[in-house]
């Protein structure tokens, strides 16, 4: 396997990090057997790289990263008065990754329309709900965050209305 770097000469690309080197027997009666490598670089444009060898399918990409969380949501405890103007909650989350993830969310495992009412949006990884309704919006939510190189599920946050 051969990890290569292309770049320009503004800022001749690097590995900061070098892939590492494993030796092992193959038995033909055992099960086959999985490998991570890793290896990070850096170079002004942001230098691209590629992944070949004989066997191997060749991997290309430059700074090409699945989502990761960076915030996730919190469970929300929200009192109802029936007197308040604004009975709203927002739920937050953030991931990073490039390309930039989009957001959906979820809440009791349905995806949420926000198109099909106008008491949902989304802005970023934000879900905002307003005029709350405890039957109708008490419930376990979560956030999706997608990109072309994966798609990550948050942990669950919980909308209790007294």
């Amino acid at each position: 396997m051969c990890f290569t770097l292309e770049g320009s000469d503004q800022l001749r690309p690097v590995f900061t990090k070098q892939p590492g080197s494993i030796v092992f027997p193959l038995h033909p009666n055992e099960p086959s057997r999985e490998v991570t490598f890793s290896c990070e670089a850096q170079g002004h444009p942001p230098p691209t790289y590629r992944v070949t060898g004989p066997g191997y399918r060749s991997v290309e990409g430059s700074d090409q990263l699945r989502p990761v969380f960076n915030k996730q949501p919190g469970s929300i405890v929200f009192p109802l008065h029936p007197n308040e103007p604004s009975r709203e909650v927002t739920f937050s989350c953030e991931a990073q990754g490039h390309p930039p993830p989009t957001y959906r969310w979820k809440m009791n495992d349905s995806f949420i329309y926000p198109q099909s009412s106008s008491r949902y949006s989304i802005s970023g990884g934000n879900l905002q709900i307003s005029r709350l309704n405890k039957e109708e919006d008490a419930g376990i939510y979560q956030c999706l965050a997608s990109n072309s190189f994966g798609t990550i599920l948050s942990r669950e946050a919980s909308l209790h209305i007294a």
